[in-house]
């Protein structure tokens, strides 16, 4: 039987534009994955979400106003692009991070998010090539890689720049993944595909399968660090109606 799946359904708008926030990607993917370039610069996938921040009080009206971009539907495409190698990683990467941290790192109140593992696996991607790569190799780089990150405190969005994923979270609990990914990682049981998903609860998670069925991943569910644009949609209404000008980014 399928296992339920818990996400937000939410209004969503399809840009069908690149927003001026997402060109140093573009000129990044360019460089480095070209062929993936020549594939998604065709169709932008960008979304406004109607979400708030912390930058307003959620009694305001500002928060009410508050649009940020998804990259989902590009993640997805990029899921779909990725070599047998790279699918392992994403698999060992999460894997481990359910099973060691997540919800079972918490202090005060605060646990590292999904999309922190998701983005540390479009970056390997995008730098490192796996081919012929053991899985507790896999495994070995993809922690290291991370520690990297989780010591410097800095994790840069995949798709934004100058935007920095981890400087929400307290030094006690990144200091506490580090140690944890360090010394309480079991290799054996994840080269032996002992660990099970906590999301699908699938016995196959390294097999190269469709990467749908991690449905976590999907359109609604990148929503803790999409970016910190906002787009204010409701004053476009207001201008389309009142003052018949045209639409644009605020």
């Amino acid at each position: 039987p399928c296992q339920p799946v818990h996400m937000d359904g939410v209004l969503a708008l399809k840009l069908n534009f690149w927003p001026q926030e997402c060109q140093s990607f573009l000129k990044r993917i360019k460089m480095n994955r070209p062929q993936l370039y020549e594939i998604i610069i065709v169709n932008p996938n960008v979304y406004a979400v109607s979400k708030s921040s912390n930058k307003y009080s959620s009694d305001t009206i500002e928060s009410q106003l508050e649009f940020r971009l998804s990259f989902s539907k590009i993640e997805l495409k990029l899921a779909e692009l990725r070599t047998k190698e790279e699918k392992i990683l994403n698999g060992i990467a999460r894997t481990i991070f359910h099973k060691y941290l997540h919800k079972n790192l918490i202090i005060d109140q605060q646990y590292l998010q999904s999309y922190f593992i998701k983005t540390t696996v479009l970056w390997m991607c995008e730098k490192y090539c796996f081919k012929y790569m053991s899985k507790k190799q896999i495994a070995e780089k993809w922690i290291n890689f991370t520690c990297h990150l989780l010591e410097k405190k800095y994790c840069k969005h995949y798709f934004i720049k100058n935007l920095n994923l981890l400087n929400i979270y307290s030094n006690e609990l990144l200091k506490q993944a580090i140690s944890i990914l360090k010394n309480d990682v079991d290799f054996y049981s994840i080269h032996h595909n002992k660990i099970q998903s906590s999301i699908t609860g699938l016995d196959g998670l390294f097999d190269v399968a469709p990467e749908t069925i991690v449905k976590e991943d999907y359109f609604y569910a990148a929503l803790d660090y999409i970016g910190n644009i906002v787009l204010h949609f409701t004053r476009w209404l207001y201008l389309l109606e009142f003052h018949s000008y045209k639409v644009q980014l605020i």
